[in-house]
C-alpha cells in the first residue's frame, strides 16, 4: 500500500534532526573547528589593522578557543589559538624572563608595536587569558603554573599600564587578580618574588 506524502510537521522534524546531526559533526570535529577558525582568521586578515582591536570576530576567536580546549578536549590546538590571540610564542618562563626586564616578544595576532590587532588591548582579554590559564593549571610543574600567573600580571598590569593608553591596568585585571595572585603567583614567590599592584580604581570591575 503506497504511503501518502509526509506532513509538514514530519518534514520539519526531520529537518531539525539533520541540522542537529550536521551541527554536532561540524562543532565537534577537527575539520569543523578548523573551518570556523579559518573563517575568523580570514575576517581578521581582511579587516584594517586600526579596526581589529574591537572587531566582532575577536570575541568569537576566544569562544572557539574555549570550545576547542574545554568541550572538544583538544588542548594543544586551543593553546595555539590562545597564544595566537595574545601574540605570545609560548606559555612558559621564557616570556616572563623577558617581561621582567621590560622586553615583550609578541608574535601573532598582536605584534606589540603599532598597538593594533587583538592581544592584551581587547576588552575581554583578561577573561580569555584566565580561561587559558585555568585550562593549563596543573598540566605541568608548579613553576609552569606560576609562570602563567606572572604572564597575566605582566600582560595586563605592567604592559597595559605602559602602553594601554590610560596609565592604569586593564579594566578587567582585578576581576581575576585575587585568584591569580593566591593560586598561581604566591606559591612561586620563592622563585620570582611578589609583584606590586596598585589598589583597584573604584570604576574598575572586580572585588574591592
Amino acid at each position: 500500500m503506497a504511503r501518502g506524502p509526509m506532513s509538514w510537521k514530519t518534514k520539519l522534524l526531520l529537518g531539525f534532526v539533520v541540522l542537529f546531526i550536521v551541527g554536532i559533526i561540524f562543532g565537534f570535529t577537527e575539520w569543523g573547528v578548523s573551518t570556523m577558525r579559518g573563517w575568523l582568521d580570514s575576517n581578521y586578515q581582511k579587516t584594517p589593522a586600526a579596526e581589529r582591536v574591537n572587531m566582532w570576530s575577536a570575541s568569537w576567536w576566544l569562544k572557539l578557543s574555549y570550545w576547542e580546549g574545554r568541550i572538544c578536549g583538544r588542548k594543544q590546538e586551543a593553546n595555539q589559538m590562545y597564544q595566537d590571540f595574545f601574540g605570545i610564542k609560548e606559555h612558559d618562563g621564557a616570556f616572563v624572563d623577558k617581561a621582567q626586564t621590560y622586553i615583550y616578544d609578541f608574535e601573532g595576532k598582536f605584534d606589540g608595536t603599532n598597538k593594533t590587532g587583538w592581544g592584551p588591548l581587547h576588552p575581554k582579554a583578561c577573561d580569555g587569558f584566565y580561561d587559558f590559564m585555568d585550562m593549563n593549571f596543573g598540566g605541568g610543574s608548579a613553576d609552569s603554573n606560576g609562570d602563567l600567573g606572572y604572564m597575566y600580571y605582566y600582560l595586563f598590569y605592567t604592559w597595559y599600564m605602559a602602553y594601554g593608553g590610560t596609565g592604569k591596568p586593564h579594566p578587567r585585571f582585578y576581576v581575576y587578580w585575587d585568584q591569580v595572585e593566591k593560586g598561581y603567583i604566591a606559591p612561586n614567590h620563592y622563585r620570582r618574588g611578589p609583584v606590586p599592584v596598585m589598589p583597584k580604581p573604584p570604576e574598575f570591575d572586580g572585588p574591592d
